[in-house]
């Protein structure tokens, strides 16, 4: 499931989060993450939800496969291209620190979780129409998921003496990599009759991991399996990552506004590299049937055909291991870019950052509240992602003590009874403790 700091805390000093979306930034205090509880995220970014699925009609409300919602009106409401992307990060160790009046010292141990999924929009047509057409084809069906540590260090250096208001960081982090799977339909072909469906595949697949193997189906129509070992699990591969900013501060000399922050930052340039022993390369490419329902557009136990539906469609791709080699797998990359207006000798600021992660841009507008450098509050409007979404944050950082956060980038404000959002299916929290203990920069 794909974690982030929280584009809400961009624009704040005394912000400890925003220093991992961009290391030129340094908090206003040396600080130290309390294990675990420092830094725990949770982010969904989809462009589909409940509201893709279930139609309001007469007072009731009906699933997409119900007679009652036509096909027409279950494909406006369907995007082109369906997809959900999830991640969850977690800090186990951390610090910072002022090294002299002008340098910052970073160094953070944790791990990440990533995974996304695309799915052609034809696959819910076909659940939808069923034998209402002949032939259907899918392609661009994706899984991928990887999990890593990664141990990293960064400096951070205000470079004033040769250009006034202008401060560059960079930080350098080494990845241990667990495991990565990564399979792909890239092209299918569905052809139906009443006794039989027939289907020709192209589909390709990569599972890099260590105590990780791969199980053909023994029979027809059995899924094939990703087995974990327990007893050989371990670092599978090795890899490094970059991340670059910098930060100029533009002092203007005009009633209530205090200047202009212009900064930009590119995080997570890199790839783990796996070697030979722990890289399974699987393929499938020809032609196979099977048999499938007679008709599922009559009605039907939903719950009970949509499990034979689902078994029988994965089955499809019916991968076989081939020879390969080792490989490489590059991170997820991201990248910001933000100006900030702050105002009344900095208690507030009005900010807008442009971000890129995960293929999605997005465009924030924030406004943030900073009181005596401890206490920020801040909302924030992202006009660009599905979901066209409010946010807000909250921050304690004492100059001495423990520091909390909490906040989200994504408010939605209708749920279902199960917790899902009724729009797009994007949300993020994060929380998290820190132990502050000054700064002599600060103090001078």
């Amino acid at each position: 499931m794909s974690g982030q700091a929280l584009r809400g805390s961009y624009f704040f000093d005394s912000s400890i989060q925003r220093v991992k979306m961009n290391p030129a930034f340094a908090p206003k205090t040396n600080y130290a993450t309390i294990p675990v509880l420092g830094d725990l995220s949770l982010t969904v970014n989809s462009n589909i939800g409940v509201s893709n699925f279930l139609f309001p009609k007469g007072g009731e409300l009906y699933p997409y496969l119900n007679q009652n919602v036509t096909s027409a009106e279950f494909q406006a409401a369907l995007p082109k291209y369906p997809s959900i992307k999830m991640a969850m990060d977690m800090d186990v160790l951390g610090a910072g620190f002022y090294v002299g009046p002008k340098g910052f010292v970073t160094f953070d141990v944790g791990s990440r979780v990533n995974l996304r999924m695309d799915v052609p929009s034809e696959l819910f047509i076909f659940l939808k129409d069923g034998m209402a057409k002949d032939t259907y084809n899918f392609k661009d069906f994706a899984i991928s998921q990887d999990a890593y540590v990664q141990v990293s260090g960064g400096y951070r250096r205000d470079l004033g003496d040769l250009v006034p208001g202008l401060t560059v960081g960079a930080k350098l982090k080494l990845l241990f990599g667990l495991e990565k799977v990564d399979m792909r339909i890239n092209n299918a072909q569905i052809r139906m009759g009443q006794d039989k469906w027939e289907l020709t595949t192209d589909a390709e697949g990569v599972i890099y991991g260590k105590g990780v193997s791969f199980s053909e189906g023994q029979e027809d129509g059995e899924l094939p399996s990703i087995n974990f070992d327990p007893q050989n699990l371990g670092l599978a591969g090795f890899g490094f990552a970059v991340d670059l900013g910098a930060e100029y501060k533009l002092p203007l000399d005009i009633p209530v506004l205090d200047g202009v922050n212009f900064s930009a930052s590119v995080v997570d340039l890199g790839t783990i590299f796996y070697s030979d022993d722990n890289v399974s390369k699987l393929q499938s490419k020809g032609s196979a049937s099977f048999e499938g329902l007679k008709d599922i557009n009559a009605q039907f136990d939903i719950d009970e055909s949509l499990k034979k539906i689902a078994a029988d469609f994965m089955a499809l791709a019916n991968f076989e291991e081939v020879q390969g080699t080792g490989g490489s797998s590059a991170i997820t990359p991201k990248a910001y870019v933000g100006v900030e207006a702050p105002m009344l000798n900095n208690l507030m600021s009005v900010g807008l950052l442009y971000s890129y992660m995960y293929g999605i841009n997005d465009l924030t507008l924030s406004y943030n509240l900073k009181v005596k450098d401890i206490f920020n509050v801040g909302l924030n409007y992202s006009m660009l992602n599905n979901a066209k979404s409010m946010g807000f944050l909250v921050e304690f950082i004492p100059r001495n003590g423990v520091a909390i956060f909490l906040g989200t980038d994504y408010l939605n404000m209708q749920y279902t009874p199960q917790g899902l959002p009724v729009d797009k299916l994007i949300m993020n929290a994060k929380f998290g403790l820190n132990a502050t203990f000054g700064s002599k920069h600060t103090k001078r």
